[in-house]
């Protein structure tokens, strides 16, 4: 099962990004299926705090793996959509949307999934 994550770099509750991951976790365990997490790189936010539930799952023994997207900043403010794009571009089962503050590249996440046909699970 592969989840996207998507989230406002500002984004300071980790307690929900890592609850949901859980439960994403454990809905690709009741399937037989590994969970695939991807994400930005971010240093903040949800994505920082989805890297560091895959870290932590991974010590306790769980298969888990990560994709993590780089944005092109080389190109100016396009690189994060483009990046956004890309991680949705690539398919998934869900979206795992952490919106705070009407986040750009988190709508614009949101968007693309829908178009794709990608549920989103949206937490603000």
């Amino acid at each position: 099962m592969r989840v996207i994550v998507t989230g406002s770099r500002d984004w300071d509750k980790p307690g929900t990004v890592w609850l949901a991951l859980q439960a994403a976790y454990w809905e690709a365990w009741r399937h037989g299926e590994r969970l695939d997490v991807a994400r930005g790189d971010c240093p903040t936010g949800a994505d920082v705090h989805a890297g560091l539930w895959v870290a932590a799952a991974r010590r306790a023994g769980l298969d888990v793996a990560e994709h993590v997207y780089r944005a092109d900043w080389s190109i100016g403010p396009a690189g994060g959509p483009r990046r956004n794009k890309a991680m949705v571009a690539d398919g998934g089962d869900k979206v795992l949307a952490f919106h705070k503050d009407n986040s750009k590249g988190t709508a614009s996440t949101i968007r693309f999934a829908h178009q794709a046909g990608i549920h989103v699970d949206i937490y603000a």
